[in-house]
């Protein structure tokens, strides 16, 4: 983005989502603010929607070492447990290297509630 022209280009891509309350996008820090229903969007929607008007989401890959697997099903229920993670846009575990990959939003992520929080 390089001019508001730009900021608004994408603010209303992200708000002609169903479910999106409010966007707010801010050329300085590249970052978007969006507020929206779960339900009736998901952060892969609000992704195709900007990169449907020509301009890119920034992700970041972290690589996390898992020890204790011992079979596919190890892989999948640490797949599926992150995948449903805030934020995250994908997730990759080899069980013979004992890593995941995992692709996330930075600004969409967030610190776990504990439990009786």
């Amino acid at each position: 983005m390089s001019c508001a022209s730009c900021v608004a280009t994408v603010e209303a891509a992200v708000k002609n989502l169903r479910g999106v309350e409010a966007a707010t996008v801010n050329l300085n820090t590249g970052k978007a603010l969006i507020r929206y229903d779960p339900t009736q969007a998901g952060i892969g929607d609000l992704e195709r929607a900007i990169r449907e008007v020509g301009y890119d989401v920034g992700k970041e890959t972290l690589q996390l070492e898992i020890t204790g697997m011992s079979c596919a099903s190890c892989v999948e229920s640490i797949e599926g447990a992150v995948r449903n993670l805030a934020g995250v846009a994908s997730v990759a575990v080899s069980l013979n290297a004992g890593i995941a990959a995992v692709q996330y939003y930075p600004g969409a992520a967030r610190r776990p509630v504990p439990h009786g929080a």
